[in-house]
């Protein structure tokens, strides 16, 4: 079976091992950026990496994980003993590409490839368009399966509100946060209680003159 993947984050990869060692499958695995991790892939970029594309991690410098890494690990490879159960997020991108290193992974990944398009074929086959980001070249690739593992955390919504044009403050979506400092002696208010609310609220508090914390459920 012929097997393409879209994206090398930790489903991407766990796909790309299983499909080759458990069921024996032809595989290829599509990744935009140059390295492994999706998410968990830490850089001072924001907007648009060098090729124009959107950059897809929201990883911000100072985030732990809110999980303990007994949990996150995949059950046939733990992560490495250390004290900590919530890591930060380098160690789970060293994790990630401990395990694709350990599994030879990286052969099966064809880097600096933009998925285009995912259209199912009458042989009930599957089409998948990629773009080269280096030179724009366009190909096409007929597989029996996709796996789509690109996330869900890489587009930011940015709601409208009233005034929002005449607003002469800064305004961020946390997908573009990376350090606390740029909020230094600044009046700040964080929309949203989500673990990135409330995580980016704490760090920011430190240096910014006042955090102002909206959240529209009421804690317990």
């Amino acid at each position: 079976m012929r097997v393409g993947i879209v994206g090398t984050g930790a489903a991407g990869l766990c796909a790309i091992k299983h499909a080759i060692v458990s069921f024996g499958c032809d595989v290829i695995a599509f990744e935009q950026s140059d390295n492994i991790g999706g998410t968990w892939v830490y850089t001072e970029k924001t907007g648009k990496d060098k090729y124009g594309n959107d950059i897809h991690s929201s990883m911000y410098k100072g985030l732990h994980t809110n999980l303990p890494k007994e949990l996150m690990s995949f059950p046939d490879f733990p992560f490495p003993t250390q004290e900590k159960s919530f890591v930060a997020a380098s160690d789970v991108n060293q994790y990630l590409n401990h395990y694709a290193d350990s599994f030879n992974l990286r052969q099966f990944i064809k880097f600096e490839t933009h998925v285009v398009r995912v259209r199912p074929l009458l042989d009930d086959t599957w089409e998948v368009m990629v773009k080269d980001v280096k030179d724009g070249r366009l190909q096409n690739y007929i597989f029996d399966a996709v796996f789509v593992c690109n996330g869900h955390f890489s587009t930011p919504y940015l709601p409208r509100f009233h005034s929002q044009k005449t607003f002469k403050g800064g305004q961020m979506h946390s997908h573009d946060y990376r350090k606390p400092q740029i909020f230094n002696d600044k009046s700040v208010l964080v929309i949203g209680g989500g673990p990135s609310g409330v995580d980016i609220s704490q760090e920011i508090s430190g240096c910014a003159k006042k955090v102002f914390w909206s959240n529209h459920i009421n804690p317990p």
